[in-house]
């Protein structure tokens, strides 16, 4: 891995820079930082592959319809929304919970997602947590839950 500074979250051209170095498709919408970061990650040290998904046009006095972040190639083609946070698990399922919702309200599935942990690594109980996010949730129901930490991509496995 090759030791990279970062520039400050503010410098939209250096970011949208490295976005465009991304191996993979190119958007015309700006990633986060921290999304960029995600991506360079998982398609370089974790040698995955996606398709980038472009975010929804705006359309005026309605917002724009949710939709997924990327196709996760190398998982079987599947449509995954992206999550960053912190490692509590009241965190990441509030915002797993909040993106089910609003994209069911608008007719759209968000049912796989990757936890971006960064550099943390992802506890024993914190997986265990996780792994109950559907018994706890009888109303938003989730297919899959992958975690990427300090140590790598991480399946969790949902009861």
């Amino acid at each position: 891995m090759t030791c990279q500074i970062d520039p400050p979250d503010t410098d939209r051209a250096a970011w949208r820079i490295r976005q465009d170095n991304l191996p993979t498709n190119r958007i015309p919408d700006n990633l986060e930082p921290h999304e960029v970061r995600f991506y360079e990650r998982f398609l370089g040290e974790l040698g995955q592959r996606v398709v980038l998904i472009p975010r929804n046009p705006f359309i005026p006095s309605v917002g724009r319809t949710p939709s997924n972040d990327f196709i996760w190639l190398t998982n079987g083609s599947i449509y995954c929304e992206l999550k960053a946070n912190n490692p509590r698990y009241a965190t990441i399922s509030e915002a797993i919970r909040r993106a089910v919702l609003k994209a069911d309200i608008q007719g759209v599935i968000k049912n796989n997602f990757v936890i971006d942990l960064g550099q943390t690594k992802l506890t024993a109980k914190l997986q265990n947590q996780l792994a109950t996010f559907n018994q706890k949730n009888q109303r938003v129901q989730i297919r899959s839950l992958w975690v990427v930490d300090s140590e790598g991509l991480q399946k969790i496995c949902l009861k």
